[in-house]
């Protein structure tokens, strides 16, 4: 199998969109989140201590517990904050070639979906056109939506473990644990961010999914993203806390409660907005040591 050069900045790297050049550094600095509007500077974000200095960083799953949990949103989020933050550099991927989410929020597309590049490479092949597409700083791997080639679980796993060492953060947009790929990108994380709505039933739920046949046995350190937290509720929906408690106690390293957001959907993601800083701020610490020298 080609080993792939996931660290070149080749022509299709800089042009995804087949001759539109990608934001410069500068800009991207200045703004890397979305664009200013003509003439008007935005602020780039607060700092967060989503810092990665060196390759050979964590390969980050997130991975919702049921469907609409926002996982898109989530690892865009968190990769697109460590790319403005960091030195090193940020690969955002999205395994559901289907679903486009990650395309749609990163305003860019790859020529390839995970799994097709992940095929290419285990038959040999080197593709043309380049394999990445970089939106500012953030390399990203996600296509528009298509159907996802059937491809051999290793092929996935010897992608990501080249990619690894050329990035300082990967973070990988799983969708749920029933999506294909999923349980082989699980086996290779380091970290593993379970998401989950706050809402009655959520903790039993997400119970019986972690203790399923779904999810293997987990080297990786693990956290519970709770979405939909209310205002002033600061277990989430208050019959709910205990259990949602309990869960992240029995299964996770780090709980991290997260408001409804305006400035965050489906559609775009602010990463100014306050509740989307302190989300990003919490998860920081659940990485082996970000700020590296």
């Amino acid at each position: 199998m080609i080993t792939p050069d996931l660290g070149r900045h080749d022509a299709a790297d800089e042009t995804p969109f087949g001759g539109e050049p990608a934001a410069s550094e500068e800009s991207v600095a200045a703004e890397p989140f979305r664009a200013a509007a003509p003439g008007r500077a935005e602020p780039a974000p607060d700092e967060t201590g989503l810092r990665f200095s060196r390759p050979g960083g964590p390969v980050v799953v997130i991975c919702g517990l049921h469907g609409g949990a926002g996982t898109s949103t989530l690892a865009y989020g968190l990769a697109a904050q460590a790319a403005h933050e960091s030195p090193a550099t940020v690969l955002l991927c999205e395994t559901d070639a289907a679903a486009g989410d990650v395309a749609a929020l990163a305003g860019v597309t790859s020529p390839f979906s995970l799994s097709e590049l992940a095929g290419e490479f285990a038959a040999g092949r080197s593709p043309e056109g380049g394999t990445l597409a970089r939106a500012g700083k953030l390399r990203v791997i996600a296509a528009a939506p298509a159907v996802a080639p059937e491809v051999d679980d290793s092929a996935v796993t010897a992608l990501m473990n080249a990619a690894r060492p050329r990035h300082g953060l990967t973070v990988i947009d799983a969708g749920t644990a029933r999506a294909p790929l999923t349980r082989e990108l699980l086996r290779i994380a380091t970290h593993v961010i379970w998401v989950t709505v706050a809402r009655p039933g959520a903790a039993q739920r997400a119970r019986a999914v972690l203790a399923g046949r779904l999810v293997p046995a987990l080297a990786a350190r693990q956290a519970l993203v709770v979405r939909g937290v209310r205002r002033g509720d600061r277990g989430g929906v208050r019959e709910q806390a205990a259990e949602l408690r309990k869960l992240a106690e029995d299964c996770c390293e780090r709980l991290v409660l997260v408001a409804d957001s305006p400035g965050v959907s489906g559609e775009h993601v602010e990463l100014g907005e306050r509740r989307m800083l302190a989300a990003l701020t919490a998860l920081a610490g659940f990485f082996d040591d970000p700020g590296q020298a």
